[in-house]
């Protein structure tokens, strides 16, 4: 069942700028956060948002969140931070 007040949490979630990689992994453990992450996922592709996940720093992570059709992300994992005008 679509939880309505979900989405309105996530964007305020988001504002708040926590750990958003660890939040996603954890709410994709459970049958019901599957459920949440799928509409979410839903509700941003419906709003023309593009969720891209920042902070990914491990492979274990990368993997889980393919593994949930997760298509952009960034972190450390794929090269370092560097200046963009050297």
């Amino acid at each position: 069942m679509r939880d309505e007040a979900f989405f309105g949490q996530f964007i305020e979630f988001l504002s708040k700028n926590l750990e958003l990689v660890d939040y996603l992994i954890s709410l994709a453990c459970t049958e019901n956060g599957q459920e949440k992450l799928r509409y979410l996922q839903e509700d941003l592709a419906d709003s023309r948002i593009t969720m891209i996940v920042e902070k990914i720093e491990t492979e274990p992570q990368f993997v889980e969140l393919l593994d949930h059709n997760i298509r952009y992300g960034q972190g450390y994992l794929f090269g370092e931070p560097r200046e963009s005008k050297p």
